[in-house]
C-alpha cells in the first residue's frame, strides 16, 4: 500500500528532509509554558527490574575495564552529538529511550551498566553486540514499574582491538503532556532550511493533534473527518506526546496504527515507537518543530493551528 507506507515512514521524514535543504524565518522565540522538571532519582530497585536493553544479553558484574582509545559519541533523540563526559537522553513511560552511538571506528558492540543518579551502580551490565561500521542504534525499554523521574547509565564500546573508556549518559522519564502552548490541531504548511529556501516537501492534509492529556493523533483526512470511507488513505496513528522543558525537546510515541480500510493491517506497538524533534518554536498560530542536524544547519517544519 504505497499511501500507508508514505505515512508509516513519516517518522524518518524528517531526517530525510536535510536532503532536500530549508530554513525558518528570522523571529524572536515565544516563550512556553514550562513542564515541571524532576529531580527525582529513579531507585536501583526498580531500573534493575524495570529497566533493561533490547536484544541485549545480561552478565554479572561491572564493565570490564577501558584497554583502548576508543573515539565514539552517544545521541540521545533528536539531540546533537555530545563529545563530552555526560549527555542526555529522554526516556517515555510504558516505552523506554533510544540511542545513536557513532564512532569512527568499526565496533562490534555496546556494555551499558545502570545506575542512580548517586552513582550507585546495580550489580550486572548488558552486552549488546552490533554489526556495524561506525554507527548504530540501541533502545532501552521500560516495564510498568518505572515511572517519571531520572537515573543514569555507564556505556563503552568494544571490538576486537579493546574496550573503551566509559561515558555517561543520564535519562529524565518524562510525564505525558507538558507545555499548553501547542495543544490544538495543527495543520502542515510549509518547511524551511539555513538558507531562507523552502523545502518542495508534498504533505497535502498532514495534521498532528495535541491533546491536554497527553495524548495525541498523527494523520491525513479528507473535508476534517478522519474516517472516508472513498478514500485509500483510511488510517492514523495514535499514541503519548511529551514536552522536555529543560530540553526543549518533543516527544511523540506511537502506541497504533490504525488502519481503517484494512483492520488485519492495523499495528500496535508493544513499547510504542519514538520520534522526537529536538526544538519547539510556538508563534501563535503557528508551531515550528525545528531539527538540529548539527551546528550550522536547522530545518524548520511549520504547522498552523487550525484548532
Amino acid at each position: 500500500m504505497r499511501v500507508k507506507f508514505t505515512l508509516y515512514t513519516l517518522s524518518v521524514c524528517f531526517c530525510l528532509a536535510i536532503l532536500l535543504s530549508c530554513k525558518e524565518e528570522k523571529i524572536e522565540k515565544e516563550p512556553v509554558n514550562n513542564q515541571v522538571v524532576t529531580e527525582n532519582s529513579i531507585s536501583l530497585d526498580v531500573i534493575k527490574s524495570g529497566v533493561f536493553i533490547k536484544n541485549a544479553e545480561v552478565n554479572e558484574g561491572n564493565i570490564p575495564n577501558a584497554t583502548k582509545n576508543f573515539n565514539f559519541t552517544v545521541i540521545g533523540s533528536a539531540h546533537k552529538p555530545d563529545f563530552s563526559s555526560t549527555s542526555f537522553i529522554g526516556g517515555f513511560l510504558n516505552t523506554g529511550f533510544r540511542g545513536d552511538v557513532s564512532s569512527i571506528e568499526s565496533i562490534n558492540g555496546y556494555y551499558i551498566q545502570f545506575k542512580d543518579l548517586d552513582g550507585n551502580k546495580v550489580d550486572n551490565h548488558f552486552d549488546l553486540a552490533v554489526n556495524d561500521q561506525g554507527s548504530s542504534r540501541f533502545f532501552g525499554v521500560f516495564d510498568e514499574v518505572v515511572r517519571m523521574g531520572s537515573f543514569s547509565f555507564d556505556i563503552a564500546v568494544y571490538s576486537s582491538q579493546g574496550v573503551s573508556q566509559k561515558k555517561e549518559i543520564r535519562v529524565d522519564v518524562r510525564e505525558w503532556g507538558g507545555t499548553s502552548s501547542i495543544i490544538g490541531i495543527w495543520k502542515f504548511d510549509k518547511a524551511f532550511d539555513h538558507n531562507d529556501q523552502q523545502i518542495p516537501i508534498d504533505w497535502v492534509d498532514y495534521f498532528f493533534e495535541f491533546s491536554e492529556n497527553g495524548d495525541y493523533l498523527r494523520y491525513f483526512k479528507k473535508d476534517y473527518q478522519i474516517v472516508d470511507s472513498d478514500s485509500e488513505e483510511n488510517y492514523y496513528y495514535k499514541g503519548k506526546w511529551s514536552f522536555a522543558a529543560k530540553e526543549g525537546e518533543l516527544g511523540t510515541i506511537d502506541f497504533s496504527f490504525i488502519d481503517l480500510i484494512n483492520p488485519e493491517s492495523s499495528i500496535q506497538y508493544d513499547y510504542g515507537s519514538i520520534f522526537t524533534i529536538s526544538s519547539v518554536r510556538v508563534f501563535d498560530d503557528e508551531l515550528r518543530l525545528v531539527r538540529n542536524f548539527d551546528t550550522n544547519y536547522e530545518t524548520s517544519f511549520v504547522f498552523k493551528r487550525i484548532e
